[in-house]
């Protein structure tokens, strides 16, 4: 078997940016919490479908009553939102509610 050659010495490394190989997704995350709410903000880039999207939204406790209500836009222009109770008002229960409008077509 001859030795291999000087082009083919790190061949498989260079690859990796030259034969399109899927890296997946890269998301980043962010949370901020002030006396009221969370305000969460981020993104994420999928490298197959080279597509990035983002998001910014906001989640609102009301501990005394058990009550969460969440709601977020992102650049594809949805509006999400949730609102759910836990374990307080039903015990052994946790309801909630989810919805969505695409703004651009209602």
């Amino acid at each position: 078997m001859a030795p291999s050659t000087y082009t083919d010495l790190g061949k498989a490394c260079r690859e990796i940016f030259t034969k399109g190989y899927n890296l997946g997704q890269f998301k980043l995350d962010c949370k901020s919490t002030n006396c009221i709410e969370d305000v969460l903000t981020g993104g994420q880039h999928d490298m197959a479908e080279k597509k990035t999207l983002g998001y910014l939204g906001t989640k609102l406790v009301s501990p005394q009553y058990g009550i969460t209500f969440a709601k977020s836009w992102n650049t594809d222009n949805k509006f999400n939102w949730e609102v759910s109770c836990d374990e307080k008002i039903y015990p052994g229960v946790k309801v909630g509610v989810l919805g969505d409008i695409n703004i651009d077509t209602g």
